[in-house]
């Protein structure tokens, strides 16, 4: 028989810390540090002969060993009646192959009620993932593996920004809510494998299967809610396009990836 495994084995501690100097504020501060073991693939060959000799052997990269440190701050501010908003930032520091990865990673977020009834929302934050998820794309498995940043291998990086609108009414002194947002999601070096490389073929390296390039995600979700009474439930619809691009992947032009959601509607009722 044949079996391919893989795997991630951490070990993490972190504190955390809530403060709230006044009413209008709520800070949490706090920081982290995890130490990784990547097991990045591994193929086990178990055969037994005739003679009833039994050959059982594994072959496979190598582990990868990495930490992750991180700090991180955020404050809930009540600036006014009508606008709230959110600020932190995040910084972390990926330490992998005696490479260092740091990052600073602002995040915002905030809320203005133009009413009692109607408000509106905004956000902004940028993100460095040092871990990839790298899915056998070809005919075969479905394999999903979690393969790390390296000295070769970047993180990803990307930015996303949303805006939104909400409004409640009441429909036979029922409580309803309708909300439209649209958004916009770019993100850099994300992998992954060449045509025709996957998972299986362990005499190479996974680092030279890959390739980095570029993504982007946008679209826009409606959804009309009904929150109380017997009968609840909402109906909602989102148009949406996730694209990537790579160097040698379907000769370097933008195309449709797996998660591409163009349509995508839903109805849920509860009585």
């Amino acid at each position: 028989f044949i079996q391919f495994f893989s795997g991630i084995q951490d070990w993490a501690g972190k504190i955390d810390f809530d403060y709230i100097p006044s009413p209008n504020h709520y800070i949490r501060f706090g920081i982290s540090h995890i130490y990784h073991t990547f097991n990045t693939g591994a193929t086990q060959f178990n055969e037994v002969l005739a003679d009833t000799t039994s050959i059982d052997t594994i072959i496979g990269t190598p582990n990868v060993y990495a930490q992750e440190s991180s700090a991180y701050f955020e404050d809930d501010w009540m600036v006014t009646k009508k606008l709230k908003i959110n600020y932190g930032v995040h910084f972390s520091n990926f330490y992998v192959n005696k490479t260092d990865y740091p990052s600073i990673q602002p995040r915002f977020s905030s809320r203005y009620l133009l009413n009692e009834n109607i408000s509106l929302k905004a956000s902004f934050a940028m993100m460095q993932q040092n871990i990839h998820l790298l899915t056998n794309s070809g005919i075969g498995l479905p394999t999903d593996l979690w393969v790390p940043a390296t000295n070769k291998i970047k993180p990803q990086k990307s930015w996303i920004a949303a805006l939104g609108y909400a409004q409640t009414f009441k429909v036979k002194n029922e409580s309803c809510e309708l909300s439209i947002e649209g958004y916009y999601k770019k993100m850099n070096h994300i992998i992954d494998y060449l045509g025709g490389a996957s998972f299986l073929g362990t005499n190479t390296d996974w680092q030279n299967k890959v390739e980095a390039g570029e993504g982007w995600s946008y679209g826009a979700e409606i959804m009309l809610q009904k929150k109380t009474g017997k009968f609840s439930g909402w109906i909602g619809y989102t148009l949406s396009w996730t694209n990537r691009k790579f160097p040698t992947i379907n000769n370097g032009k933008i195309f449709p990836y797996k998660y591409d959601r163009r349509h995508d509607a839903e109805i849920v009722m509860s009585y």
